[in-house]
């Protein structure tokens, strides 16, 4: 069950101040939140799940008919792991003899009938998931609760500079095979899709990877097998992908929120083509409580203190050099996930940054988390220094108009 003790983290000038699990009491409440019931009113009841020794194949059957892109695995009614979709898209594995016990992931954390909103996004940031199995206290798996779940309960006075973040995009003549290297290397679900004109013509997700994963009613030799994985990482994306949701940047919170329930992500576009992309993920975070430290993180409580402490200098570092700029940080934000990729832990960052100049957001991954941290901030600080420009331009030119 979800531990609600916090564990702060305790590194050089307090700028990893805050808990790594927020309790309601310790911080004031943002406007973003409506109060929502408990969890066992609005979750979702007897929800498909899957089997340990199911064949991959009829987990993906399951999750192609239903829309979903993770299933709770049951057996004798507890929760014993999570099959995600990506994971079954990204590795190099034979669904058709496969059991689900092979790569679905364990130790996967459960919501608690009591938990609040909070919780609940903590949770599902922290673990990198999209839904949480629900448990009954003999420990009996009872229902489900997702992101989609939760955004009802985000206000409605966020912008989309609030929630978008930069898209990672594929061309539409690009295979399925760069798809899936792409989503493996990015830690992505989804990618726009763009024509020769970088003109948006639709999305590719991991829902869509599976139509070509589908068993053939044929067995044939293992050198057949090879081959033909081999022909379907060949196949264009084009023949798989979906028409994508889109909006421009003038669009409002109710819109956003409505489209997210219909659909799995948005396309922010300009001149037709994709400067953003919005997922549940990214409206949910608004949930989260801001402390008073202006720097908060999420899911760093297995790394050790001398690692925390340089993450801290860094981040520290490029504070005071955005105040040199006169540029007041409100509000920074970095979220880590990591996963295994054969035997190795693979880290993936997004950090958020509000500044007195605007909204900031970058996204890095690698194998080493200091290399990550400091790819992401000087990411943040190329973007930063873009906008400073264009900030320093317009402030020229009106100088210059008024002295002609």
């Amino acid at each position: 069950m979800y531990d609600r003790r916090t564990e702060p983290l305790n590194t050089a000038n307090n700028f990893f101040s805050s808990s790594e699990i927020i309790t309601r009491n310790k911080f004031k409440i943002q406007n973003y939140r409506i109060l929502m019931p408990m969890v066992k009113d609005i979750l979702v009841k007897n929800p498909v799940t899957a089997r340990p020794e199911d064949k991959i194949t009829r987990a993906m059957a399951k999750m192609e008919k239903n829309k979903f892109h993770q299933l709770p695995v049951v057996e004798n009614k507890k929760i014993v792991g999570m099959l995600f979709l990506k994971d079954i898209v990204t590795e190099n594995m034979d669904p058709n003899i496969t059991n689900v016990k092979t790569i679905m992931r364990r130790n996967i954390p459960t919501a608690d009938t009591n938990s609040d909103e909070i919780i609940l996004t903590k949770q599902m940031l922290e673990n990198g998931v999209r839904a949480l199995p629900v448990e009954d206290v003999d420990g009996n798996l009872i229902g489900i609760i997702s992101e989609t779940d939760l955004i009802d309960f985000v206000e409605t006075n966020f912008s989309i500079n609030d929630t978008m973040t930069a898209p990672i995009c594929i061309n539409d003549a690009d295979n399925i095979g760069k798809a899936k290297r792409l989503m493996k290397t990015e830690n992505v679900s989804r990618l726009p899709v763009v024509n020769s004109n970088k003109e948006l013509v639709g999305v590719v997700d991991t829902l869509d990877l599976i139509k070509v994963m589908k068993p053939k009613q044929r067995i044939g030799t293992a050198k057949q097998t090879a081959i033909e994985k081999i022909r379907v990482s060949e196949i264009s994306v084009k023949t798989v992908m979906h028409d994508p949701q889109t909006v421009s940047k003038d669009a409002k919170a109710d819109e956003i929120k409505n489209l997210l329930k219909k659909g799995e992500e948005i396309i922010i576009i300009k001149d037709k083509k994709p400067v953003g992309i919005i997922t549940p993920k990214d409206v949910i975070e608004l949930l989260i409580p801001k402390e008073k430290s202006i720097v908060q993180t999420i899911n760093f409580r297995k790394s050790d203190k001398e690692t925390k402490k340089e993450i801290s200098s860094v981040i520290e570092k490029f504070i005071k050099k955005q105040k040199k700029f006169s540029y007041k940080i409100n509000h920074f934000f970095l979220y880590m996930d990591e996963y295994k990729r054969g035997g190795r832990i693979k880290y993936s960052l997004r950090a958020r940054c509000m500044t007195s100049i605007g909204l900031f957001i970058s996204k890095s991954s690698d194998w080493n988390l200091l290399t990550c941290v400091q790819d992401v901030i000087e990411k943040l600080e190329r973007e930063i220094m873009k906008k400073r420009g264009k900030v320093l331009n317009k402030r020229k030119a009106r100088t210059k108009e008024r002295f002609q």
